[in-house]
């Protein structure tokens, strides 16, 4: 299903069906007067208020007329790019239960036990309108992660109405996979390490997203087609690991509460941990011989994809060899020195921060000596997300634990270190005050080009049904 566009040599410049409207037809697809949509100006040949915008890019966009051949491919006509202003969105990280509060509240009927106040229910319902209407106004984006898939896509009574949200607020853009984002860091650090003319760590969200954040969006036609690696069939086993997840950390949470080591040794041991299993991966990939002391129990805690890691390895010796396939003893050495080495773990944002958190849920094990405990369910993947996205935000939601945590040294002192405004999501006032500051610094060019390029801002129903259509299916339905 494609949208053809000819030019004057007889060739055809497609556009694939993410930039049209769902279900629409190959004939359709070559109709202008299907293509063109509102706002609709005057037509330079035929005069009719029906010259409407067919295409919107990351920095243009073009109009075509719906009632005559304006522009005439057999004229050798092209469509007019019409240049827009550069946007800069603020990136914004919704938790799971941000995006779900926002679902229930715009749709009763998916609260189960706990009936919404009407005062909370009308204040989700206005976070999701403000988040929206910056959204459309080019001013933020909210980007999906593996996170949110993790927490939100295992209920299938709701996980449409979640997928639908998240496709909406995020507009096509999403995290990389967790151990994507930290090879990335390494790799920036190793370059560094290199030249020290290279920055140690670049946090622009864009080196760690799919999709273009600073690109005009319209219609969100490139979210609908992205599915976000849902399968229904694989919600049980998410379910599982899910659930060995949980059981492997609170017994690592119940040892914690008799150990009652200082914050400081547990920072150290949990960033140790990371290197030692790093370095356990680069003697494996170049058969050199397994160090005896390390300890079995990073073997069972480390819960990601090992082969991620023997590529991590095998991409910073690439750097160091400069690419050669010769197996060279000496720049072996030097990456194995790299690895091995405090540089590394303290200057790679994931690698500092994600031991400090688990530091910090240490202290608390240790203050709850004594007492039944447990660890939540959501911390594990609530520490990914803060360890490997908040360094690229400008806003992160998190739930109130957390922000008491986050608020306490060192936690505290490491946060200053990056631009992200954390707010918990019990406190929406604050979240709609950042919104309502980003709103009103919205430059005026911006607001113009909105109003020439999408017309008017209404409320929309996200749940309606062309939204439903388009956002809630599968690619493959």
């Amino acid at each position: 299903m494609r949208c053809v566009w000819a030019d004057e040599g007889g060739k055809s410049n497609c556009f694939t069906k993410r930039h049209m409207k769902p279900d629409i037809t190959i004939d359709e697809a070559t109709d202008p007067r299907t293509l063109a949509q509102p706002p609709f100006v005057e037509c330079p040949r035929c005069h009719k208020q029906t010259n409407g915008v067919w295409h919107i890019g990351v920095r243009c966009y073009l109009r075509l007329c719906s009632e005559c051949p304006m522009p005439d491919p057999n004229r050798g006509e092209k469509p007019e790019m019409i240049s827009l202003p550069k946007i800069e969105k603020k990136v914004i990280y919704l938790d799971q239960h941000v995006i779900s509060s926002m679902a229930k509240a715009l749709r009763p009927e998916l609260q189960r036990t706990q009936k919404m106040e009407t005062r909370i229910q009308e204040d989700w319902i206005k976070l999701f309108r403000k988040l929206d209407r910056l959204r459309r106004l080019q001013m933020i984006v909210c980007p999906f992660s593996m996170h949110h898939r993790r927490e939100s896509f295992m209920d299938d009574r709701i996980y449409k109405y979640l997928k639908t949200l998240y496709k909406r607020l995020a507009n096509g853009v999403e995290f990389f996979e967790p151990l994507k984002v930290l090879s990335i860091q390494v790799m920036q650090y190793a370059r560094h390490h290199l030249d020290h003319s290279q920055p140690a760590f670049i946090d622009n969200p864009q080196t760690v997203v799919l999709g273009t954040i600073n690109s005009w969006e319209r219609y969100s036609l490139k979210a609908g087609m992205q599915d976000y690696g849902w399968k229904p069939e694989g919600a049980e086993l998410m379910r599982k690991q899910n659930a060995e997840s949980h059981r492997i950390f609170q017994e690592i949470y119940e040892r914690w509460k008799q150990e009652g080591m200082s914050i400081e040794d547990r920072i150290e041991e949990e960033s140790q941990g990371f290197s030692k299993f790093l370095l356990q991966k680069a003697r494996e990939q170049f058969g050199m011989p397994i160090e005896p002391q390390l300890a079995q129990q990073i073997e069972v805690e480390m819960v990601d994809d090992q082969h991620a890691y023997i590529k991590l390895v095998d991409d910073v010796y690439q750097l160091f060899s400069g690419g050669s396939a010769i197996i060279n003893p000496s720049l072996l050495r030097h990456m194995i020195d790299f690895l091995a080495g405090d540089d590394l773990r303290k200057q790679v944002p994931t690698i500092r921060i994600e031991p400090l958190l688990w530091a910090t849920l240490a202290r608390q094990a240790a203050a709850a000596k004594g007492r039944k405990e447990e660890i939540d369910h959501g911390d594990f993947n609530d520490i990914g997300a803060i360890a490997n996205i908040l360094p690229y935000c400008d806003v992160m939601t998190v739930d109130r634990a957390w922000h008491g945590r986050l608020r306490e040294n060192p936690a505290a002192q490491e946060m200053k270190n990056y631009r992200a405004k954390i707010v918990s999501r019990s406190n929406l006032q604050e979240i709609m005050e950042y919104l309502d500051q980003i709103e009103r610094e919205t430059p005026n060019r911006v607001l113009e080009a909105v109003q020439e390029v999408c017309g008017s801002l209404e409320e929309e129903d996200p749940f309606g049904e062309e939204e439903m259509k388009l956002y809630s299916k599968s690619v493959k339905d």
